[in-house]
């Protein structure tokens, strides 16, 4: 019966340790790959596609670049915040559905398409939306990490430094049981 509690307990343990993982910003890497947001016009924060606010995180102990831009239809724009503070915007263009860009990559580069492009020096970032603008109610824009050596969030050190105590326990245990 012991043994049963036990691993119950680990494994709640585990859980909470995962869910709050989960719980907090998006963790972008370091290799260009974009991360979709909703923009809605007049909003104060980027939204998943829950429409519920949405940050991305980054840490890196050598120094990167941040990317955002427009895509899809040109026309949107938004400020953003890092750790809280207000940081920029994205250039504003003017509505236009006379294109269509399919992928971030499409887009970023072209006049036509809002975007800006940020150097930031090594650290942990979050970076949240500020405001936006989208003519047709609601647009879709992407951020990007480049560059930069990943560190991991602390977050998951403190899941993975459990997951170790666990396995060291669990050895002890089957130890004691063969002895």
């Amino acid at each position: 019966m012991r043994n049963i509690v036990n691993k119950l307990f680990l494994s709640a343990a585990l859980l909470g340790a995962s869910a709050s993982v989960l719980a907090g910003p998006v963790a972008l890497n370091g290799n260009g790959d974009w991360y979709n947001f909703n923009v809605i016009d007049g909003s104060g924060a980027w939204l998943n596609d829950a429409f519920t606010p949405l940050e991305f995180s980054y840490s890196s102990s050598t120094s990167f670049t941040l990317r955002i831009t427009d895509f899809l239809s040109a026309g949107e724009f938004t400020g953003f915040r890092v750790n809280g503070s207000y940081f920029g915007a994205t250039n504003v263009v003017a509505e236009d559905y006379s294109e269509l860009a399919f992928t971030p990559d499409e887009a970023f580069g072209r006049a036509l398409w809002s975007q800006g492009s940020w150097q930031f020096g090594p650290g942990s970032y979050v970076f949240s939306g500020d405001f936006g603008r989208a003519p047709a109610g609601q647009g879709v824009m992407a951020i990007s990490v480049q560059g930069g050596n990943a560190v991991p969030e602390p977050s998951a050190l403190s899941l993975l430094a459990l997951a170790g105590l666990a396995a060291v326990c669990a050895r002890s245990r089957r130890h004691k049981v063969e002895s």
